[in-house]
C-alpha cells in the first residue's frame, strides 16, 4: 500500500479560469504528464459554488496524478520543472 502512495503526485500552477471545462483540463494534463511515464489517473479537485442561483463545479487549483509505477513518478517529480504546461504554466510537483 505504500508503495502505491509512492506512485500518486501532488500538483498546482495549472490555471483556473472559470471558462475551462473540467474533463478537457484532465485530458490536457494527461498528455502531458504521459511524457514522464504511464499515468493510471489524474484528479483535479474542485467544489460546488452557487452563481445566480445556479450550482457550478469551480476547480480549487491543484490535483493528483497516478503513475504506473514508482519509478514514473520519480521521474515525473524531478523533470516536470523542465516542462510548461500550456508553454506559459510552471507545475509544481511533490
Amino acid at each position: 500500500m505504500k508503495d502505491l502512495a509512492r506512485n500518486n503526485l501532488y500538483f498546482k500552477g495549472f490555471p483556473v479560469d472559470s471558462n475551462i471545462e473540467i474533463p478537457d483540463l484532465t485530458q490536457e494534463l494527461q498528455k502531458f504528464f504521459e511524457k514522464f511515464g504511464e499515468v493510471k489517473s489524474i484528479k483535479l479537485m474542485s467544489r460546488n459554488v452557487d452563481v445566480n442561483g445556479v450550482s457550478q463545479e469551480r476547480l480549487i487549483g491543484f490535483g493528483f496524478v497516478s503513475f504506473q509505477n514508482l519509478e514514473t513518478a520519480q521521474k515525473a517529480r524531478f523533470d516536470v520543472k523542465k516542462e510548461l504546461f500550456r508553454g506559459s504554466h510552471e507545475l509544481y510537483v511533490n
